[in-house]
């Protein structure tokens, strides 16, 4: 049985207006937030200790993101006698013995207001008059006297504990009951310790009665830990309440992989984020998944107006700095939604990479963008081995006949064509566009951009025949000409970004339809068109319904080919009627499909393209994917995991 909340969604990316990983609040809204719980009051002193197993939950998150890729205790019971002595608490009692004069004691306000802030901790708030309802209670202990260091320490040592609320609380030095209604109160300075992060708009309990005793709590201040927790395999780093908002990598291509969110009640535990990292890893690796490989994931509490909704895990291809943590929260009407105890993971033993380095990405574009190849041609001496063939003609001449000793002759060409080779050249100027690019890295990016160059060479030789006068014959060698071409022919061009899947939000996951757009085909349009519940693999697909005859496309830039490679195309879709139907795709760089929907199956996943353009091989480097949804009558398309790579 999954005990986890989740949702996966796909990379958003954008300028600054539009966060590449910000929270999808339309989402979010909908889950409901983590269980609350509320601190036992009015028990006294002692000590309340609630069992937490991080493998277990770390084991079941693995589990259940393998499976969908990408305790508290309330009561307050009675006694079964009644005027029982209850444990003495160590705070200072008012006099008069009343909630009013405890409320206003300026020796519990003080203690709170000068109170210190642990190393490793961060103050929340300060001297309220209520104790935390939060999320994944871990129990408490009470204090002889307000020592926020003590209460720290109590945290650190606790497994899962990453805050805590100090405060003291008045309470009946006997059990309430008919005979003994409003006793005598006690002073308890209580420390509680909590899985998630505490704040102000959380810290409303305000006490309760019990019986005509008011149990009251005033000098309450909370604490969240900035330790970082060790997780097995990654380093970690604080980031405080920002989250990671990653751009794209050097080669243009996002690393945002998606989200978990994490609502069950159990506390904060970096751990299952690394669960959840490496789970979809394992599911990418075995689907052949196009989304790559975790490598980096940032975790943190998502809160709503100052609430814990659950912990939110973004996991990345790639190891991003804290400089990049910009995204503070967003708003979603009069909801604000903000960070909390938010970290970082890196793989510690592979941090992730782009497919190629920055240094050789940028130089490749600056190639390009200046038309460079020649250069790279050169620079590298690609050339080929030469073979020499002279052909030789010889004619028996009779004695009376003069020869013309440069008369034509057949002339043979031999070209040789096989793969190059390197040859040493001359050292030469370097572009001005190249100039700040360190030589290894212009050589590596030439060799991804160097074109054919051919040249060609003729040799002629000559001979002359002296002939007598008579019946002698004599033989002669008439003129002969040898031509030699030397070619340069351009390596066989190769898959540099193998599984890599060139079409972004293929799943239609991140927020609306990021990277298609949708429009009209000719005068006709389809009657709805959008985001739909129901996937194949994931959470939404894509929806074109349509009542009658008419037709609509979908489309998105391709960009990342490489001419003369060989790639796979293929998505999911699922028709309602069986109306004759189409989808159609094509982009001018070589690819041009078509799937017919009218074979009778319906309402059942199919493999597309199913008649051509499985495989293609680019004419080009970029593209704009266009697909056309068509039918004769009512029919209802849904597509969904795209893929285009190589």
């Amino acid at each position: 049985m999954r005990s986890v909340h989740a949702f996966a969604a796909l990379a958003m990316t954008g300028c600054a207006a539009a966060l590449p990983q910000s929270i999808p609040l339309g989402e979010v809204a909908e889950i409901p937030a983590a269980p609350i719980t509320e601190t036992p009051l009015g028990e006294g002193a002692g000590t309340k200790v609630v069992p937490y197993s991080p493998d277990a939950v770390v084991a079941d998150t693995f589990a259940s993101v393998l499976a969908d890729p990408a305790s508290a205790d309330k009561s307050l019971k009675r006694r079964g006698w009644d005027c029982s002595e209850q444990p003495l608490g160590k705070g200072p009692v008012p006099s008069p013995d009343s909630p009013e004069a405890f409320l206003a004691m300026e020796e519990i306000s003080k203690a709170a207001t000068d109170a210190s802030t642990p190393a490793g901790y961060v103050s929340k708030f300060k001297n309220l008059k209520g104790s935390n309802n939060a999320v994944a209670y871990l129990g408490y202990k009470t204090l002889d006297t307000y020592d926020t260091q003590a209460c720290a320490d109590s945290c650190t040592e606790k497994e899962g504990c990453s805050a805590f609320n100090i405060f003291y609380e008045r309470d009946p030095s006997v059990v309430p009951a008919d005979s003994c209604a409003n006793p005598a109160s006690t002073t308890v300075i209580k420390c509680v310790l909590w899985g998630s992060p505490v704040t102000a708009e959380t810290a409303v309990n305000s006490g309760q009665w019990r019986a005509d005793f008011h149990v009251v709590i005033a000098g309450s201040n909370g604490y969240d830990s900035e330790r970082v927790v060790s997780v097995d395999g990654y380093s970690g780093e604080s980031l405080g309440n920002v989250a990671i908002n990653a751009p794209n990598d050097c080669n243009g291509d996002d690393t945002y992989m998606g989200y978990k969110l994490f609502n069950d009640g159990q506390p904060f535990e970096p751990a299952r984020c690394a669960a959840a990292c490496e789970a979809e890893t394992k599911w990418n690796v075995e689907h052949l998944n196009s989304r790559m490989l975790c490598k980096f994931f940032n975790t943190y509490v998502l809160m709503k107006n100052g609430e814990p909704q659950g912990q939110y895990c973004s996991m990345y291809t790639q190891k991003w700095a804290k400089s990049v943590a910009v995204n503070d929260g967003q708003y979603r009407g009069d909801d604000h939604y903000t960070i909390a105890s938010s970290y970082s993971y890196s793989n510690t033993a592979d941090p992730g990479k782009p497919k190629l380095p920055c240094d050789v990405a940028a130089a490749k574009s600056a190639i390009i963008a200046s038309s460079l190849q020649p250069f790279c041609s050169t620079l590298l001496g690609y050339t080929t081995q030469v073979s020499t063939v002279i052909a030789t003609v010889t004619a028996t001449v009779p004695a009376t006949t003069v020869v013309i000793t440069d008369a034509p002759v057949t002339t043979t060409t031999t070209t040789v064509t096989q793969a190059p080779q390197k040859r040493e050249v001359a050292v030469q100027d370097t572009p001005a566009a190249l100039a700040d690019f360190a030589p290894s890295a212009v050589s590596a990016a030439c060799s991804l951009q160097a074109t054919p160059v051919t040249e060609a060479t003729t040799m002629s030789t000559t001979t002359t025949a002296t002939v007598s006068v008579g019946t002698v014959e004599t033989t002669t060698t008439l003129p002969v000409r040898t031509t030699i071409v030397t070619s340069v022919v351009a390596a066989v061009p190769t898959c540099t970004a193998r599984g890599v899947n060139l079409i972004n939000n293929p799943g239609f996951e991140s927020s609306g339809e990021y990277y298609w757009s949708s429009n009209r085909w000719s005068n006709s349009v389809a009657d709805s068109y959008g985001l739909t519940t129901g996937g194949f693999s994931g959470r939404v697909s894509y929806l074109v319904v349509f009542k009658n005859q008419g037709g609509i496309y979908l489309d998105q830039q391709i960009n990342g080919l490489t001419k003369g490679v060989t790639y796979t195309f293929s998505y999911k879709y699922i028709v309602k009627g069986s109306s004759a139907s189409s989808i159609n795709c094509a982009m001018p760089v070589g690819l041009d499909s078509k799937s017919v929907t009218s074979d009778g199956r319906v309402n059942a996943w199919i493999s597309g393209p199913s008649r051509f353009g499985n495989t293609f091989v680019a004419t080009g480097t970029t593209g704009r994917l266009r697909c056309f949804f068509t039918t004769d009558g009512a029919q209802d398309f849904r597509v969904d995991d795209f893929y285009l790579g190589c």
